[in-house]
């Protein structure tokens, strides 16, 4: 009580009853340090590596392609057990820049790195203003969203998580496609700080099934664009976080 009262009060003894007590709780006698981070291409290989281990990789260069009622006809013979999401980025990345699909990497805070899936391409470090726990591994697209309509209208930067892989070190790589929506429901949920208000929209594509193919046209709607050629596009609603 003394020394509270008194922060001038100073205890000669004071380094020798440190040591003592750390003795005595068993607690290494060392000045706390930065966790050293890994370099993200180890860590993405010691997280596909794990069991069940992935053999062949290439499957992460996967681009999709335009769905078409040709393309249909020939993939898909009945409807039922089809889920499908709405893209925002182009096949190719070219005509969509701002746009850009691909994997993502969580080193912990605010270190996130992406990787497009294309061999021999590197990973790069991205600035966003999101975080994301350690030995999270996911599939998504970094893009902008559009509020508003006319001269009120405002680009923001949003993170759309497509599929996951790894949730904060947690292997979801088996598990059932509903439940590891769920989960990645959670993560984005617990990853959002409202209070920021200039922070990185996070959220989890809305799923729907191909059977039920009505209610995504009923999610698109024309809007008018502040710029550009073209003053109106067709636009898919979300909803607002």
């Amino acid at each position: 009580k003394a020394f509270a009262e008194n922060p001038s009060l100073k205890e000669a003894r004071q380094g020798e009853l440190k040591k003592e007590c750390l003795a005595y709780w068993q607690v290494p006698n060392k000045s706390r340090v930065i966790p050293q981070r890994p370099d993200c291409s180890t860590k993405f290989g010691e997280l596909v590596s794990r069991k069940p281990a992935v053999s062949d990789k290439r499957f992460f260069a996967t681009k999709p392609q335009e769905l078409t009622q040709q393309k249909l006809r020939e993939c898909i013979e009945f409807p039922y057990g089809f889920k499908l999401v709405v893209l925002s980025a182009s096949a190719d990345g070219k005509s969509t820049p701002n746009c850009y699909r691909g994997f993502f990497l969580g080193l912990g805070g605010y270190n996130i790195h992406y990787w497009s899936g294309v061999v021999g391409e590197k990973w790069r470090k991205i600035e966003m203003k999101v975080q994301l726990p350690p030995e999270t591994l996911v599939f998504g697209e970094k893009v902008q969203e559009v509020r508003g309509e006319g001269k009120a209208q405002r680009h923001t930067e949003a993170f759309h998580i497509i599929d996951a892989l790894f949730l904060g070190g947690i292997d979801v790589r088996l598990k059932k496609f509903d439940d590891r929506i769920s989960m990645t429901n959670k993560l984005v949920k617990a990853v959002t700080k409202t209070s920021i208000t200039d922070r990185t929209t996070v959220r989890v594509k809305k799923v729907y099934d191909l059977v039920e193919i009505h209610e995504l046209f009923d999610d698109f709607e024309m809007k008018e664009m502040k710029s550009g050629i073209i003053r109106e596009r067709l636009c898919h609603r979300v909803e607002d976080i």
